[in-house]
């Protein structure tokens, strides 16, 4: 029953309530509306209709406001255009393409919206009704019509890859061709290097005084005149499209390793490796990833002095940084039962940009998960020193299992972790939920035997956390239970919100285990 001019007063349990009080029963209700301008539109100062849709030119510009664009159902044509999707769908390679004339200072293109389009209601029947022209069609052609148009379009929708190809969509990915993650992500796994490391064998020299015979975050050596040297490298391949940004992240990344012992930074060597298909893009390319990482480095006092180029197959960034240590280096191995595990940022760096890669990340959790990355180790460092930390590491690419194991190894004991207390980026704790990890997540995983606790507790996405590469993590160090208070007061008032206290040493455990988990 098809009934015009009726206006529902309101919906109730089992029907509506028409306008003029008649009550009409129905199993399901479907509320239809056209399109609406969010209130803010109106409210934000830029030119709207009297609906509240934004008033843009042909080029998708908005009106008197040259750099702003708008496209899709907010925008408001002259003359206007229903708002159907193919209207926006078509205006999407339009708005690309002049975005990036905008910055290049380029001509815009003009959006000339098509005269008519096909509308087709599906009636679950395997029939549909068609319109265009003026013109109705219904039956089972319409449906067969339709079904055809909307595969065809589905079908062109793909999961982008790390590069931005296309590769197969989520429900095809087999677990044999995971999507490689990049940032800390791509590290080698912590049992090959120990291996490699270890057939290597050392060149002993007096004056190195942390090195190859006890890896630990940075290497220290002794100059002629007795003062300690910290050094560093470290890189990985670019984790999103922003060059700007994978630079600034990395050199924030290289120097954790310092900040970890102590020291200060005060040189960077940048060693970049760019996909050199186009020379000027090359260029640009290079100028963007050192001005991400003087954004960094000239922010805590390291300059930028020299570095090397080489073309590759995509972009990789890594700096080698050094500095002056005043005191004797923060240790893996110092950590003593009784001492408190403090941990300065939080986790789920990994399994975001995982998710981010395939589609399946809220923009709010990815701004957050960069805002975590852009802060500097520095403050954190001077908090630990000023607390009397025994042990410090920086939580990168190994996870913080793998970070806090090597620690507790170096110092023969064992850690009681709280998972309630673990702190997690936004949205981290529902991708792992999700099923999502980073593609390293499985090697780092294979620590998982270091664990013990219940079933409840190792089933837990924080438990899973653990495992989580992390890009320009935070430093977790060890300090006396009664300076963790403290400790925790001079992170949060320098900065470093997601602070907290994630557990306490332990007396070593027998069978191999590291660490406990509990709730």
């Amino acid at each position: 029953e098809l009934r015009l001019g009726a206006r529902v007063a309101r919906a109730e349990p089992g029907g509506v309530v028409l306008d003029d009080g008649e009550r009409v029963a129905c199993d399901a209700l479907v509320w239809a509306v056209g399109a609406a301008s969010p209130p803010w539109l109106a409210a934000s100062g830029l030119p709207t209709d009297a609906r509240g849709f934004v008033r843009v030119r042909d080029t998708l510009a908005v009106v008197d406001h040259d750099a702003l664009f708008a496209a899709g159902d907010c925008a408001r044509f002259e003359p206007d255009l229903p708002k159907a999707g193919v209207y926006a769908v078509r205006q999407g390679p339009v708005l690309a393409r002049n975005l990036e004339a905008r910055v290049r200072g380029a001509t815009l293109r003009r959006y000339a919206p098509q005269r008519d389009y096909f509308a087709a209601l599906n009636l679950a029947d395997g029939t549909a009704i068609g319109t265009k022209w003026g013109f109705a069609l219904e039956g089972r052609p319409v449906f067969a019509f339709k079904d055809w148009i909307d595969r065809g379009f589905v079908r062109r929708f793909q999961v982008l890859g790390p590069d931005g190809a296309p590769t197969v969509a989520w429900p095809a990915m087999q677990p044999r061709a995971p999507m490689r993650c990049g940032g800390c992500a791509a590290k080698v796994g912590e049992r090959a290097l120990e291996r490699a490391l270890a057939r290597l064998g050392v060149a002993h020299d007096a004056d190195v005084e942390l090195g190859l015979a006890a890896p630990d975050d940075a290497a220290v050596v002794r100059t002629s005149g007795g003062e300690r040297i910290a050094a560093s490298v470290d890189g990985f391949p670019a984790f999103t499209a922003d060059p700007w940004l994978v630079g600034r992240v990395a050199a924030v990344h290289a120097l954790g390793d310092l900040y970890a012992k102590g020291a200060a930074p005060r040189f960077a060597l940048a060693q970049v490796a760019i996909a050199e298909d186009d020379a000027a893009r090359a260029e640009e390319e290079l100028f963007q990833v050192l001005a991400g990482a003087r954004a960094a480095l000239d922010a805590d006092g390291v300059a930028l002095v020299g570095g090397h180029t080489t073309a590759g197959d995509a972009l990789h960034v890594g700096f080698a940084v050094w500095g002056p240590l005043p005191h004797a280096p923060l240790r893996l191995g110092a950590l003593a039962p009784g001492d408190a595990l403090i941990l300065s940022k939080a986790l789920g760096t990994g399994v975001l940009f995982a998710a981010d890669a395939l589609g399946r990340a809220r923009g709010a959790w990815i701004e957050a998960a960069i805002a975590s990355m852009l802060r500097s180790d520095a403050a954190a460092a001077r908090v630990a020193h000023e607390v009397g930390a025994r042990a410090c590491t920086d939580v990168s690419g190994f996870g913080l299992a793998g970070h806090l194991g090597a620690m507790l190894r170096a110092s023969k004991a064992g850690a009681r972790l709280a998972l309630d207390a673990l702190p997690l980026l936004p949205g981290a704790r529902e991708c792992l939920g999700f099923g999502l990890r980073s593609s390293a997540h499985p090697e780092n995983a294979k620590a998982r035997g270091a664990l013990r606790g219940a079933a409840a507790q190792t089933a837990r996405p924080e438990a899973d956390a653990l495992f989580d590469p992390q890009t320009s993590g935070g430093l977790l160090f060890g300090v006396p239970a009664a300076r963790a208070r403290d400790a925790l007061a001079r992170l949060h008032d320098a900065g470093d919100a997601a602070a907290a206290r994630i557990g306490d040493v332990v007396e070593p455990f027998a069978g191999g285990a590291l660490v406990e988990l509990v709730d």
